[in-house]
């Protein structure tokens, strides 16, 4: 899968939870297939705001295109 395909699918995994996010987005390879995808909240953006963690995670595997949130703390 490459990096624009797995951005699109985690893209549509958030629009579907109706989670805000903004683009660019970085993607990093994981061992076996997994691969995630992680985009910046708006919050983020404003400079007199604390927000942590900062963006939003999606994992997402390679083989299936099956994308999960990742729950941050």
């Amino acid at each position: 899968m490459s990096d624009e395909q797995a951005i699109a699918v985690a893209e549509n995994c958030l629009r579907n939870r109706q989670i805000e996010f903004v683009l660019p987005a970085t993607v990093e390879a994981l061992p076996g297939d997994l691969i995630t995808v992680t985009f910046l909240v708006p919050e983020a953006l404003d400079s007199n705001a604390v927000v942590d963690p900062p963006g939003v995670r999606v994992i997402i595997d390679g083989s299936t295109s099956r994308a999960e949130l990742l729950v941050q703390m």
